[in-house]
């Protein structure tokens, strides 16, 4: 199978914000979410670190004592996260623009 260049489908979407004060900074999402020949799974959520099994959301939750996690509609959960980062001043980006996967990892899915 042909190494196909993906595009990290959030870094582009808006700047880092002008109060964030701190950064969360990771990789690249699953494949499902820059592919589009690959769909997402239910209670996946368009937005940084949103596979459903993600571990960074049930985290930050935990931490700040916010529901993060509530929302079933992916739009209302994907503004809320937003929202969070915003209001305490930190924001998500990766560090890979672009990328290509090693082989036997172009179509990986969570276990």
């Amino acid at each position: 199978m042909e190494r196909r260049t993906e595009k990290h489908p959030y870094n582009g979407l808006e700047a880092i914000p002008d109060n964030a004060s701190t950064i969360i900074v990771g990789t690249a999402p699953p494949p499902r979410f820059s592919r589009p020949d690959m769909s997402l799974l239910a209670g996946d959520t368009c937005f940084y670190y949103g596979p459903k099994n993600s571990r960074m959301w049930r985290l930050l939750s935990s931490v700040t004592g916010t529901s993060l996690l509530e929302e079933s509609d992916n739009t209302q959960r994907r503004a809320n996260w937003h929202n969070f980062l915003i209001v305490n001043d930190l924001w998500m980006y990766d560090v890979l623009q672009e990328y290509k996967r090693k082989s036997g990892k172009e179509a990986s899915t969570p276990t």
